[in-house]
């Protein structure tokens, strides 16, 4: 394994948040990862996929960090009839549209989101009533600690609303197969597909940088995004952080926004929305 590389990580987060890292590595199979696991032994390790569900807290990550850059980690998707298994670095939407391309329905409602297969399983990403984890098998992982391989099983999975088992242990994602069902006749996938992609393209920011859904769902007849609207909130910014001018429950980066700023105005929001509705809002994103 080579020696740890300084990395500018402003084009691997989501929110192109100027930042970088003294100490990373860039792992391209288990055996390098388990290296660059042994080398970073004593110090923070952040595993970043494609950094689409992050908030960067910092300029300059020193020495006590490592981050390990799943980038380019093999990515292998390989499919046997409806069945699929697919590597951690895969992108989420090369999964998907490969099921679409097949007919094969299960994930078409995750079409337009970003990032990695290993990530969007760590979060449980999901939208219109459906998650990752639906369509799930089995998942294998790596533990940092012990360094055995483990496969689960989709019932060991126990997985909720934006959370996985996962977000609690010393596990990497390696990979993981998912099942699908065949579609109608007619491209009736395809179909379904194109409508939420035509959807999210008119209701969601995607011009300026940003990291999706910044807030998970609340206990409370309105979404996120109508408090927000309702309260006059869209358009408002703090430093080169805004909240999206076409989707409230969005922060864009719209100037050189620090993560700072993003943070702020995360808080702020939070602020707000108590205040007006007497609700707790949140973060779906992770900080780091």
């Amino acid at each position: 394994m080579t020696a740890p590389q300084k990395t500018d990580l402003t084009e691997l987060n989501s929110y192109c948040i100027n930042s970088s890292a003294e100490r990373t590595y860039s792992p391209t199979n288990l055996r390098e990862l388990k290296s660059a696991v042994a080398h970073s032994e004593g110090t923070n390790r952040i595993i970043l996929g494609g950094g689409s569900n992050i908030i960067l807290s910092k300029s300059n990550y020193y020495c006590d960090t490592s981050f390990l850059l799943m980038q380019r980690m093999h990515k292998k998707i390989s499919w046997e009839g409806t069945l699929c298994t697919a590597s951690n670095s895969v992108r989420l939407q090369t999964l998907v549209q490969e099921s679409i391309d097949r007919n094969l329905a299960g994930l078409e409602r995750l079409i337009g989101i970003p990032g990695t297969v290993g990530g969007a399983i760590y979060m449980n990403a999901g939208a219109f009533d459906c998650d990752i984890h639906q369509a799930l098998v089995e998942v294998t992982t790596f533990n940092v600690e012990s360094f055995l391989v483990t496969t689960y099983n989709k019932d060991e999975l126990r997985s909720s609303y934006r959370a996985s088992i996962f977000q609690e242990s010393r596990e990497i994602i390696i990979q993981a197969k998912f099942k699908f069902i065949r579609g109608a006749p007619n491209q009736a996938v395809a179909l379904s597909a194109k409508t939420i992609l035509n959807k999210r393209n008119m209701t969601m920011p995607y011009i300026l940088p940003n990291a999706g859904s910044v807030f998970k769902r609340p206990s409370h007849e309105l979404r996120v995004g109508e408090m927000i609207d309702a309260l006059g909130m869209k358009g408002f910014r703090i430093g080169g952080a805004m909240i999206s001018e076409l989707h409230g429950g969005f922060i864009v980066n719209i100037c050189q926004a620090t993560g700072g700023d993003v943070i702020a105005l995360t808080q702020h929001i939070q602020g707000a929305v108590f205040r007006e509705y007497n609700t707790t809002l949140n973060l779906e994103q992770i900080i780091i």
